[in-house]
């Protein structure tokens, strides 16, 4: 901290009355909180020279970009040390942690996390030429080989930790299939590369302000938006998260071929993202013991569960190996854990029976939603397509009443996981239960299954005849 003291009474000319250590994250560096009574300032310590190059490097390139970053005020002869302006205000994670609990994003958090996607396409169209990536680290580009560290990182600080078989050369097929499907291509601008809700400020003003971005590169805009929407912690409800994409889309300018190929390649991301995410995972949390990454593992994990079957039909063994960790090692452990089932009637056959016995659970009368059944167009289809997703999701109505019942359901599995219990049913019904119903069951399956990965969820559209597992 000597240092740190020394670089501020240069910087400033006057000396530090306090200097708070502050909460180290997943890197190696420390980050204090630096006061003289009059103005506060972040220091940073750390020993990888390189890296804190690159920090301040890119620090000062993306703000005249017109990026809002930290100001960098001072660095050490050395660059072991630095001081930056200081960042006031709750990360994004913490900010949104009321709408997560509520299920309610409401307009001023959906304000925050459209300026969000806004500066993420203006980070990605920074001009050609105003970021040096000679001076990026640990390279200048999201190669194949560099996709491979990442999914090597799944392989070795992950399955390997955790004695999970399997196929060495299968595997190797797989990851590197799925590297030469996801490096960076001519055209790719700065990749951010930890673009998540945890590196983002909401400042007082509600202008977003972004952090630890030093090892960011030349790559591939679709990892930065996977990063930041498919983040295995924030459980962005799909609403939100189709909003959010289609606000990047029309910032980058897409037009509507750009953007279905945009969107065709985001699974890919997901994917890599997500085993890149378990091998931090892996080491942060297995190796290192530090608990709020053990605690993030079952979710990535039931991220992986929800890829495309088309996705990973073309990755066989990663498959297998999901199919796998989704597995419970204990029998009466999953005889215990609590299942929810989910379902979707028609109020013309009645009420569905309650199998298990006990009574619990909601029934969610859907008939006030606009229908979609009074349209000839959407008559034969079902609140599984897309067309009748997509009407229902321009009317409010619709997003309101699942949040509400959202926020109903998730105190009661919240209760029932605590006192042990093992069943709890939500149903849905509307007059036909096709369209509305059927719409409502699945999105309230998805978010429980992104809320809550150690429970059991089982889907059922009674008058569809369909049952499964999710």
């Amino acid at each position: 901290m000597e240092k740190l003291k020394q670089l501020y009474a240069g910087a400033f000319g006057a000396g530090v009355a306090e200097i708070t250590p502050l909460p180290a994250a997943g890197s190696h560096r420390r980050y204090f909180r630096i006061t003289d009574g009059q103005r506060r300032v972040a220091g940073t310590l750390g020993q990888d020279v390189a890296e804190n190059r690159a920090f301040v490097y890119l620090a000062r390139a993306l703000s005249r970009a017109g990026v809002n970053v930290p100001e960098v005020l001072a660095v050490s002869d050395d660059a072991t040390a630095y001081l930056q302006s200081w960042a006031e205000g709750p990360p994004l994670y913490d900010y949104l942690d009321r709408c997560r609990k509520s299920g309610v994003y409401d307009d001023e958090a959906m304000g925050v996390l459209r300026r969000v996607m806004c500066d993420l396409a203006a980070i990605h169209s920074a001009p050609g030429g105003s970021i040096d990536y000679s001076r990026t680290v640990p390279v200048g580009e999201f190669t194949e080989d560099v996709a491979m560290w990442d999914l090597n990182h799944f392989k070795y600080c992950f399955l390997k930790v955790t004695a999970t078989g399997f196929d060495e050369a299968a595997l190797e097929k797989d990851l590197r299939r799925l590297a030469r499907l996801t490096a960076s291509r001519p055209g790719d601008g700065f990749m951010y590369r930890d673009f998540q809700s945890r590196n983002i400020i909401v400042t007082p003003s509600l202008r977003p302000l972004y952090i630890d971005f030093q090892g960011g590169y030349r790559g591939p805009a679709a990892y930065d938006v996977v990063a930041f929407l498919w983040q295995s912690r924030a459980c962005y409800p799909e609403a939100v998260r189709e909003e959010l994409l289609q606000v990047y889309c029309k910032a980058r300018g897409f037009n509507e071929a750009e953007t279905a190929e945009f969107r065709a390649r985001l699974p890919l991301f997901r994917l890599l993202r997500t085993l890149q995410t378990l091998g931090t995972y892996g080491l942060r949390g297995l190796v290192e013991r530090k608990q709020m990454f053990i605690d993030s593992i079952p979710t990535a994990i039931s991220h992986l569960r929800q890829m495309p079957a088309y996705v990973m039909e073309k990755f066989p063994e990663i498959s297998r190996i999901i199919a796998a960790l989704s597995k419970t090692n204990d029998p009466e452990k999953a005889a215990d854990r609590l299942t929810v089932t989910v379902g979707s009637f028609s109020y013309k056959r009645g009420l569905p029976a309650d199998a298990s016995g006990n009574g619990g659970g909601f029934v969610f009368d859907c008939r006030a939603i606009h229908n979609p059944g009074r349209y000839d167009r959407f008559k034969p289809l079902t609140g599984r397509d897309s067309a009748v997703i997509e009407f229902l999701e321009r009317e409010s109505e619709a997003a309101e009443f699942i949040n509400h019942a959202s926020a109903l359901a998730d105190a009661s599995v919240e209760r029932y996981v605590e006192r042990g219990f093992t069943s709890l049913c939500v149903w849905f019904g509307c007059t036909g239960g096709r369209h509305r119903s059927v719409y409502c069951a699945e999105r309230m399956a998805r978010h429980l299954r992104e809320r809550f990965p150690g429970i059991a969820i089982r889907l059922i559209h009674r008058e569809q005849g369909i049952e499964e597992n999710i």
